[in-house]
């Protein structure tokens, strides 16, 4: 199995991060040590808990169990174990390719950071669904991600659209008349091919507000993946926590749990501004520039929330609690 740190850092450098040169060459010289000595079992550990779709976050401070199982949404068990676990770049964008037991997943990092060496290594969910992985010194944040962008990329404009794809892993899609879509793949089994073909989309129906409701992106190769929303401004979990709110996002299914407050699923369109709700986010807006408006917006009785913000207004579907 070729050093998982090695590759890591590889496709770290290739990718579009904030840091400079002199940065990357010290990480990369860092991790490239810290790949011959003896910790690569447990560097594997948490990736293969972060691909069996963890549901419950892990506190940041506690160990990696080498010897966990666990169960994901939509996935097997994973044995965590080195030994049936390989890290490999993708041949033709920045994504990771964590393959096990027969089974591929594609993942995005979408950061990587130096952290005080008091830090414990461990596993985490960031607020808004990513995950963060802290091994050595060094903390990753990661996502899921198409199995073939190049396809998924080419499907899109093909459909007269174009995507940009989100600092978070998520990707905005502009469709048109100042509104535009918002959403994250779901982490799955993408099998062994990167060729996807000539992708077909499939539409959600029934209650945006239900844990199922999904998009879904359909291979040629028989591979399916689930696309779920995301919130639209990063200013939402700022606003959040400065508030003192706790959030958690589950990418699985959109799904954002606020302590004390309920659970939300943001709808996939954002909508421009009219004059009134400019005239409420002007009158109504916290520090951050958020304003939250309460209503109906689906008649299953249960409150939702507008969140705007100078770039639009997104409803976050109020979900019925489990």
């Amino acid at each position: 199995m070729p050093p998982v740190i090695v590759q890591i850092v590889q496709s770290l450098s290739q990718s579009k991060t904030s840091f400079d040169d002199n940065t990357r060459s010290l990480v990369r010289t860092r991790l490239q040590q810290l790949s011959s000595d003896g910790n690569s079992t447990v560097q594997v550990s948490a990736l293969t808990q972060l691909l069996a779709g963890l549901r419950t976050s892990l506190n940041i401070d506690s160990p990696i169990n080498t010897d966990s199982v666990l169960q994901g949404a939509g996935l097997n068990a994973l044995a965590v174990t080195g030994s049936s676990i390989e890290i490999q770049e993708s041949a033709t964008d920045d994504s990771l390719r964590i393959v096990s037991n027969g089974k591929e997943y594609a993942v995005l990092a979408t950061a990587m950071r130096i952290v005080p060496p008091t830090l414990a290594d461990g596993l985490s969910t960031l607020p808004d669904g990513r995950t963060l992985l802290v091994t050595n010194g060094y903390a990753y944040e990661l996502a899921g991600t198409a199995a073939d962008i190049d396809s998924f990329l080419s499907g899109i404009a093909f459909a007269g659209f174009t995507t940009t794809f989100r600092t978070d892993g998520g990707v905005n899609i502009d469709v048109g008349n100042n509104q535009r879509f918002v959403g994250s793949f779901v982490i799955g089994d993408v099998a062994a091919s990167n060729e996807c073909g000539y992708p077909n989309f499939v539409a959600p129906s029934g209650n945006p507000a239900s844990e199922a409701y999904a998009f879904a992106m359909q291979c040629e190769n028989g591979v399916t993946q689930s696309i779920t929303p995301l919130t639209d401004s990063p200013q939402f979990f700022v606003s959040l926590a400065n508030a003192g709110l706790e959030a958690q996002t589950n990418r699985d299914t959109g799904v954002i749990s606020i302590a004390n407050i309920g659970r939300f699923k943001p709808s996939f369109f954002v909508n421009p501004l009219n004059g009134a709700d400019i005239a409420y986010l002007d009158r109504e807006k916290n520090a951050d520039g958020v304003a939250f408006r309460a209503r109906d917006v689906n008649g299953d009785t249960i409150v939702d929330y507008e969140v705007l913000t100078a770039t639009g207004v997104q409803v976050l579907y109020g979900v019925a609690p489990n």
